[in-house]
């Protein structure tokens, strides 16, 4: 999260607002989709058992940032994840894992960051998702940046994809895309940060969505949320529209999971801290905004009792789906 061009709305604070694993090693398209690639696992996180299972669990959680605690927090959650028996099946990362766009970083010092996640998500014992985040992906001038995505390919992965597990399809956005000249520009002038998706990887989302309709549920996940806690921290308006649209046609997008603002939020229940409501298969679709990994909280008064570090624990069950907020209190 960049906090500058968020300064400039500061007084909306007030307003209340896959791909089948069919193999061990294989992560093949679904067939016919011509859709996303396969998604891997984030480098030296293991490799995803395939599964039919109509009963798993696993774990979301974005905005690590690097967190330097000894613990850090993004630790002590996989010692709590680690804990449950069974433990979750593997981990979808909002983004944001490094603090990244420092301007005098070179390439060797911004890859070793990278190469930091990389160490602590391998000693979890789990394979791990990442959606990256601005920080990965963007510049010091905060615009996504081709450079930064060839680093985060080289040392951490896929920047995008999509695997199913169990009755699901698993769906992980780039929202820092590359954009075309002046799209930065104009987010900025309306306080908000440069995020994008391509038309290109807009109409594989919609192809993946049709190829996957026999699922019984699609989470999707990504770093910019579609209806964030404070207004400004949104994800591209015009991305918005079109997603909400693709969304809506399609009956089984059970979550669609983002972090970026440092706290827990629910547009669904904006009040309620604590608890999530069982999702049932056919309702619609639900927003989640999980950032509380690590990086700094938002404490000012109009967030500050979403801000806490956290995970989401989510289980699937057939059709229903049921979400636990698991506070960090190390």
């Amino acid at each position: 999260m960049n906090r500058g061009p968020c300064r400039k709305l500061a007084h909306l604070c007030s307003l209340a607002l896959t791909v089948v694993l069919v193999g061990c090693g294989t992560y093949p398209k679904a067939e016919g989709s011509d859709g996303f690639p396969a998604m891997h696992p984030v480098t030296g996180t293991g490799t995803l058992a395939p599964s039919n299972a109509t009963e798993f669990s696993f774990v979301a959680f974005g905005d690590n940032q690097g967190d330097t605690n000894v613990p850090t927090v993004m630790s002590l959650i996989f010692d709590h994840m680690n804990s449950n028996d069974p433990k979750p099946a593997f981990v979808l990362s909002l983004g944001d894992v490094v603090y990244g766009k420092d301007p005098q970083k070179t390439s060797a010092t911004i890859k070793a960051s990278f190469e930091g996640f990389v160490s602590q998500v391998e000693a979890a014992g789990i394979p791990v998702f990442n959606a990256p985040g601005n920080h990965e992906m963007d510049d010091k001038d905060d615009i996504p940046n081709a450079k930064m995505h060839r680093l985060y390919k080289e040392t951490i992965g896929d920047l995008y994809g999509a695997f199913d597990y169990g009755n699901a399809r698993f769906i992980g956005l780039n929202t820092s895309g590359i954009p075309p000249a002046n799209v930065c520009k104009k987010l900025n002038a309306k306080g908000l940060e440069c995020s994008y998706i391509s038309d290109e990887d807009l109409e594989r989302l919609e192809r993946d969505l049709k190829a996957s309709s026999g699922k019984t549920h699609v989470f999707v996940f990504m770093h910019y949320p579609i209806k964030p806690r404070r207004p400004c921290e949104t994800l591209n308006p015009a991305i918005v529209k079109r997603l909400s649209a693709m969304f809506r046609k399609y009956r089984n997008v059970a979550f669609v999971l983002a972090s970026h603002e440092h706290l827990y939020f629910n547009p669904d229940d904006p009040k309620n801290v604590h608890r999530i409501a069982s999702y049932r298969a056919g309702q619609p679709e639900r927003f989640l905004v999980s950032g509380g990994a690590g990086a700094g909280l938002d404490t000012r008064p109009c967030t500050k009792k979403n801000a806490f570090y956290h995970y989401l624990w989510i289980h699937v069950d057939g059709p229903t789906v049921r979400v636990e907020i698991r506070r960090i209190d190390g």
